[in-house]
């Protein structure tokens, strides 16, 4: 619910970042707003100057942060250190299906080693 509200107000405001961009909302791809409001609301839930102070208070540990920053999910708390430091690679399965591999360094992301599927496959079995 929380991520609700919070997109929404990326919505409404989302007019101002394309402004003070100097873009002209027409002139850009269809996703253009959506994309600006998800960056509004994570950036609402989860506020660089105590985001980022939190995150190395906590060694960038996703459980611990997740505590701390109740109202977002683990998923969006795990997009949102992609842009901090340190270089961190940020992998997200869905019911046991990889959806998501990022990486904040700036070249391409290599596929998952036989060692991370291990890793996953055994925290699926003890669950």
């Amino acid at each position: 619910m929380q991520w609700a509200i919070a997109h929404e107000i990326g919505e409404h405001y989302a007019h101002c970042a394309f402004e003070r961009l100097g873009i002209v909302p027409a002139e850009v791809p269809a996703n253009s707003r959506e994309q600006i409001a998800n960056a509004l609301a994570a950036r609402i839930l989860l506020p660089s100057e105590l985001f980022f102070v939190d995150a190395i208070e906590l060694s960038w540990h996703l459980v611990a942060l997740k505590r701390r920053y109740s109202t977002a999910s683990n998923e969006l708390i795990a997009r949102r250190m992609l842009d901090g430091e340190p270089s961190i690679f940020v992998t997200i399965f869905d019911n046991g299906k990889l959806t998501t591999r990022q990486a904040n360094l700036g070249h391409p992301v290599h596929p998952l080693s036989k060692l991370e599927w291990r890793c996953v496959r055994e925290s699926r079995e003890s669950e």
